[in-house]
């Protein structure tokens, strides 16, 4: 006895299914790869955001001990006693502040430390991400001028 064409569904071919449908397998396999893609581009790309963090932060602790401070002591013959200084509008800057409230934070949005050593030196430190002393990668410390030295 054969199957009559009622019991069939009317498109339907024997021993072959749909061609343009997907099996529950196959969708579940295509995200399953996309989900381990996704794993290691999105690990890359955060790695890449936290060196990112700290080279901008090295670079702005550079322009403010380089830039911003060394005119400070050029213009005013002496070091600034803190950072908070460098925001108070100056005849010897041509009426402006030295520096805005941004430029004395990192890129972790963590308050720069100043030490005033001397009337001509000075020690500008970053606390890295956990905005804690020590640390290791991106939670290090960044000082200048100990970490910019040859």
């Amino acid at each position: 006895m054969g199957v009559t064409p009622m019991h069939r569904h009317r498109n339907a071919r024997p021993g072959r299914r749909s061609e343009s449908a997907f099996t529950l397998i196959e969708i579940m396999v295509v995200i399953a790869i996309l989900g381990m893609l996704l794993t290691v581009v999105g690990r890359s790309a955060w790695n890449n955001m936290k060196e990112a963090k700290v080279t901008l932060s090295k670079s702005k602790v550079s322009r403010l001990a380089n830039d911003t401070i060394a005119t400070y002591i050029r213009r005013m013959n002496k070091a600034p006693d803190s950072l908070e200084e460098l925001l108070v509008e100056s005849d010897k800057n041509y009426g402006e502040p030295w520096a805005a409230p941004v430029d004395l934070r990192d890129e972790w949005e963590n308050q720069l430390r100043y030490e005033k050593l001397s009337n001509t030196k000075f020690r500008i430190t970053s606390l890295g991400a956990d905005g804690i002393e020590g640390g290791e990668f991106d939670e290090a410390d960044i000082t200048w001028p100990e970490d910019f030295q040859d």
